[in-house]
């Protein structure tokens, strides 16, 4: 499978929150800033959070990742299993960039997360906060959506992992180191 990553420039720094809603004693929010491309990038290293990325006929950018989206989770139906870890909310944008009329990010765009022991979890069935604002998921050529992806996670196991998208068209993928 090749892997590509091209456009991946973002000339603007971006900021990717990894937050923790669990209290602790230590600081519950990293930021990661991302100042684009460097000289030293190519297409072999793995993106990092908050830059775009070429996926097939889109350009996904993971803007946040919330390590503890259990309350996020339950606000969004009360109905939501509960966890066997922790949820994991994943917020990310599409911008469609292909020929056809438009394409829905959700059927398009197949999310993986593998934890810190190499075991490849996919998304949780839940609704997400997106599902619960009925947020579209379709875009015509050159429209962004905004999504979410949901992973039941256990929190022990997140730190070293490896989120991943995939365009299920195409089979290319791109994969985003965590901490």
């Amino acid at each position: 499978i090749p892997f590509m990553l091209a456009g991946c420039s973002n000339p603007t720094p971006t900021q990717v929150i990894v937050e923790s809603s669990e209290p602790s004693p230590a600081a519950s929010q990293s930021t990661v800033v991302v100042d684009g491309d460097s000289p030293s990038s190519s297409a072999t290293q793995n993106p990092v959070l908050g830059s775009t990325v070429s996926v097939g006929d889109w350009q996904v950018t993971v803007t946040k990742v919330t390590k503890n989206a259990n309350s996020a989770i339950h606000q969004a139906n009360e109905f939501n299993d509960k966890p066997s870890g922790q949820y994991v909310l994943v917020e990310y944008t599409a911008k469609y960039t292909g020929d056809d009329r438009k394409k829905d990010a959700d059927y398009y765009l197949e999310w993986s997360f593998t934890d810190s022991t190499e075991t490849v979890i996919d998304p949780a069935s839940v609704v997400t906060p997106a599902d619960d604002k009925d947020k579209p998921t379709e875009a015509r050529k050159g429209g962004t959506v905004s999504l979410d992806v949901v992973f039941d996670i256990n929190p022990k196991k997140f730190d070293g992992g490896i989120l991943s998208v995939e365009d299920y068209a195409s089979e290319e993928y791109a994969d985003f180191p965590v901490a």
